[in-house]
């Protein structure tokens, strides 16, 4: 799946390229809106840096980044978390690319900020085609030395926890395309967070956990991206139970 044709692997270097030049500038605009004019803040965040970089480190190949989803900005909070803004000029394949509905980019700004911003779109439901061309291109980053970043759960969760019943495959296709791929299972939360929103909330503190995961089936096909999915969405929905009894336990309440 990884063989992607030559015009797609031009366009993504170029984008690539690009997204790079663009990054002293894009970047610190969009932390800039999320520090000052939010107050969003990460709890502990030296402590999540640190825990990336030994993840990364430990061992050499793919890495896919699944999180759980509440807000639009999501991943401008797991970025920023992940690592100090000037350390991505450096490590740039660790800032990862995105896999957003493409519906909802249906604008020119938003068209240029997700080029910008390392994005591969897709098109739920839409002809077989074209998601396994999406698919191919996510095959080939990841054996690029990319890192992607994509939400498991196809969308932001309705349940306001993650969704155990209602999810998509699309991610066990991934993992069924890229064997070695290890997984990077982020759960993010704000304490003010009950359920979906589009923009997180004002003055919000952010827990971020992270946890790697390896998964396996001996099952092909569907049943082997449906199983392969699961695996990742239980992990998160563990992760999840893990947060709420760790708050319970601390006394931290919600600050909404």
């Amino acid at each position: 799946m990884d063989q992607i044709a030559r015009r797609d692997q031009r366009t993504l270097a170029l984008q690539r390229a690009v997204s790079f030049l663009f990054f002293p500038i894009v970047a610190p605009i969009a932390f800039f809106w999320a520090r000052v004019v939010k107050r969003l803040s990460v709890r502990d965040a030296d402590t999540v840096r640190a825990r990336f970089a030994e993840l990364m480190n430990a061992e050499p190949g793919p890495v896919l980044i699944c999180s759980n989803h509440l807000t639009l900005l999501d991943t401008i909070i797991i970025v920023w978390a992940l690592a100090p803004l000037p350390s991505y000029l450096w490590h740039y394949s660790r800032f990862p690319w995105s896999v957003p509905e493409k519906a909802n980019f249906s604008t020119w700004f938003w068209r240029v900020a997700s080029f910008l911003g390392k994005c591969v779109y897709v098109t739920r439901g839409g002809p077989r085609e074209e998601v396994k061309r999406t698919l191919e291109k996510i095959a080939y980053l990841l054996r690029s030395g990319e890192l992607v970043s994509i939400f498991p759960e196809g969308g932001r969760s309705r349940t306001e926890r993650v969704d155990t019943e209602n999810f998509t495959y699309g991610v066990g296709q991934i993992a069924q395309a890229v064997p070695e791929a290890r997984v990077l299972c982020i759960y993010l939360r704000g304490r003010m967070q009950d359920g979906y929103t589009d923009s997180p909330h004002t003055g919000d503190e952010y827990s971020v956990t992270l946890e790697m995961l390896h998964p396996r089936t001996e099952a092909t096909g569907l049943r082997g991206a449906r199983d392969l999915a699961t695996q990742i969405i239980h992990k998160l929905a563990d992760m999840e139970d893990r947060y709420f009894a760790d708050r319970e336990r601390s006394g931290r309440p919600s600050i909404a």
